[in-house]
């Protein structure tokens, strides 16, 4: 009976991981093509430095920054978190002559 019940959770740990991997690539695909895209809707949409813009059309400039702020947001993170990642995967080149001679 035990037993079914791991293969119950390794079930349910294959299924999360699955989902997390569907989530990741569906907001971190293509971030920069996403960033310039709303960049260049925001450069189109600057209509309200010259005449007075609906409310509507506030709101919708309100949530395009909002969702620009985001993706730089997110884009940040990725790039601070690479150099530690890469570290993480490759370690540290300095060898035990290297740290000893240094340690001297």
């Amino acid at each position: 009976m035990d037993e079914w019940g791991d293969f119950v959770i390794k079930e349910n740990v294959k299924k999360i991981k699955l989902a997390l991997k569907l989530w990741h690539q569906n907001h971190t695909k293509n971030l920069l093509g996403r960033i310039l895209l709303l960049k260049e809707r925001f450069s189109l949409d600057c209509k309200g430095e010259n005449l007075l813009l609906l409310e509507d059309e506030e709101e919708e400039l309100h949530v395009l920054i909002a969702e620009l702020f985001s993706l730089y947001r997110i884009n940040i993170s990725i790039c601070w978190k690479q150099p530690r990642l890469i570290w993480l995967r490759e370690g540290d080149a300095n060898s035990k002559i290297f740290h000893g001679v240094i340690s001297s």
